[in-house]
């Protein structure tokens, strides 16, 4: 009887132990890990549920609300990229229910929000806008959705306008420097043609000098101008002298 009971005791530890390793191989067990990632998503311990997550895509790649719950995670960890692949590929997928494909639409949208408030916002929230009216598509009264889409609407607005005030201005701002720049050529060639005008301060012995100066050149244009008047009068006479020959 004692030997049945030992017997029956190893027996009964053995099967114990068995299933104890094959636990980990139970089909279930991604249903757990995506439940304590849920629960560390509340509790804002987004590191650990996103390790939880990915080991139950990991143990069941093929489960869509797995996939959306790693896509969130990673948006709250700021890893847009990363999130953004996932929903996007999750919209490939031909068996998606109404609801899911709508919160993927929504939380896309504002991934894409996001990404233009770091580059580019043009096409990221042209792109985010798109996605919020695919959600309200599917659900109308989707609140959260409606206001998100009129917020990032008005700051495309918004930047839209900025872009085209700073374009003006940079464009008033280069044709001022033209401007500019043209004034100053001229001011330039005009400062070749002027007199230097004199200094208020200029000695007495410097007007003397300049005084002289102008009279030299004054002299010399006018022995140049007596000198053409001169040739002027010989060919007028040669001319008449040879009509006289002829």
């Amino acid at each position: 009887m004692r030997f049945k009971i030992k017997y029956i005791i190893k027996y009964v530890l053995l099967i114990l132990s068995s299933l104890t390793i094959q636990s980990s191989f139970l089909p279930w067990n991604y249903i757990l890990d995506n439940n304590y990632g849920l629960k560390e998503f509340n509790n804002n311990k987004y590191a650990d549920s996103e390790k939880l997550f990915l080991k139950a895509d990991h143990d069941n790649p093929n489960n869509s609300q797995i996939k959306f719950n790693l896509a969130s995670v990673m948006y709250k960890e700021k890893k847009y990229i990363e999130s953004q692949s996932i929903y996007l590929e999750l919209l490939k997928r031909e068996k998606l229910d109404s609801i899911l494909r709508q919160k993927i639409h929504y939380n896309l949208a504002n991934v894409l929000y996001r990404m233009g408030q770091q580059s580019n916002p043009e096409m990221f929230w042209g792109n985010a806008i798109k996605h919020y009216e695919i959600a309200l598509d599917i659900i109308p009264q989707d609140k959260n959705a409606k206001d998100n889409y009129e917020f990032v609407m008005n700051k495309l607005k918004k930047n839209n306008h900025q872009n085209q005030n700073n374009q003006t201005e940079n464009k008033e701002s280069n044709d001022k420097n033209n401007f500019n720049k043209n004034q100053t050529n001229s001011s330039d060639n005009s400062i070749r043609k002027i007199p230097q005008q004199l200094d208020d301060n200029i000695s007495e012995s410097d007007i003397n000098q300049l005084m002289e100066q102008m009279k030299k050149d004054e002299e010399s244009t006018q022995s140049s101008l007596n000198r053409r008047q001169e040739n002027n009068s010989q060919n007028k006479n040669k001319s008449q002298m040879i009509k006289k020959d002829w």
